[in-house]
């Protein structure tokens, strides 16, 4: 019964989740019927063994249940790429109206349909190049699971010994999981791709509220593409981690992959001096009316440095406990 189910697993995981559970009927249904019509003296794990190999590789089987058509995404991924637009868009929805608020909120002289058309026009430009990205994104994916070698060995021979081991509960990646980084990181960079102004000291004072920006919002529209390809990166490899739906070495190895590249162009934004305010220390100073005995402008700097340190820390983290579970639940051959 252990390689039926295994047999099942390796056919319904290459196809849409909507059709894995009326395949998997059919499926067991179909081997049950083969088993009793099967004559002979053999033991009943050399029928199951026969009955499995006269149905052929699972992959194959599984392409005669899905169209193979020519498109961007086929319907093994349309499903996870459907839920991961609406996840992004409902993020960028919510990240540049928080952002908007607070703006608004801290802006008092502007006008109210001023701050209105700005913010319709931000946030249709945000769904829209969010769009972009995970289409992109899923695009490449489709594009290198569709030519990439089957992990069931080639794609012309196989053995009932290389089929998949249906993960066990502790080797599932969690859904949840997935959809709070893609939300974490969809707000994150959406406030600081197209509203990064709202990163400042706020302080009222009698003549109205006074803003101190953190960044160099010059320097930083140059890293703007940086920043839209780490969005791409996060996106991806959340995506990666949801397709698959377990841990294994192989997606273990792509996910931190996919850490060190966001942790390096991370690094290259949030590294470079400029990007910060160059005269926060000095507007700090006036804008508080602090005299103190150290520099400002030194704690700024080492404040900038514990930045850097958490965002290392964090993808270290991630990365070594990706591999861990890679190698844990590993139960495939690269």
């Amino acid at each position: 019964m252990d390689l039926i189910d295994r047999y099942i697993y390796a056919v319904t995981k290459e196809l849409p989740s909507k059709q894995r559970e009326d395949i998997s009927e059919e499926l067991r249904g179909l081997i049950d019927d083969m088993l009793e019509a099967h004559k002979g003296d053999q033991s009943h794990e050399d029928k199951i063994r026969a009955v499995l190999m006269a149905l052929g590789n699972p992959v194959a089987l599984a392409n005669n249940y899905k169209s193979r058509s020519r498109y961007l995404i086929g319907p093994k991924l349309f499903d996870s790429y459907l839920m991961v637009l609406k996840i992004v868009a409902f993020a960028v929805f919510i990240g540049i109206s928080v952002a908007t608020a607070v703006g608004g909120i801290y802006s008092a002289e502007e006008n109210i349909i001023k701050i209105a058309l700005e913010y319709i026009a931000t946030l249709l430009s945000a769904v829209s190049q969010a769009f972009v990205w995970v289409t992109v994104s899923f695009a490449i994916a489709e594009h290198y699971d569709a030519s990439d070698v089957n992990i069931l060995g080639n794609k012309e021979e196989w053995s009932l010994d290389s089929l998949p081991r249906i993960p066990q509960k502790e080797a599932r990646i969690s859904r949840a999981e997935t959809i709070t980084g893609i939300i974490f990181t969809t707000i994150f960079v959406s406030i600081i791709y197209f509203y990064p102004k709202i990163f400042a000291i706020y302080s009222s004072a009698p003549s109205g509220m006074k803003i101190v920006p953190i960044f160099n919002l010059e320097v930083l529209e140059g890293f703007k593409v940086i920043i839209a390809l780490i969005f791409l990166i996060g996106i991806a490899k959340e995506t990666v981690k949801l397709v698959a739906g377990r841990w294994s070495l192989k997606i273990a190895i792509i996910t931190s992959m996919l850490s060190i590249a966001s942790l390096v162009f991370t690094l290259l934004v949030f590294t470079n001096p400029n990007i910060y305010n160059p005269y926060l220390a000095d507007e700090l100073k006036g804008l508080f009316n602090l005299n103190l005995s150290f520099d400002l402008a030194n704690a700024q700097y080492y404040a900038s440095r514990v930045l850097i340190i958490i965002i290392i820390a964090g993808s270290l983290g991630e990365i070594v406990g990706a591999l861990y579970k890679g190698i844990k639940y590993n139960n495939i051959k690269l």
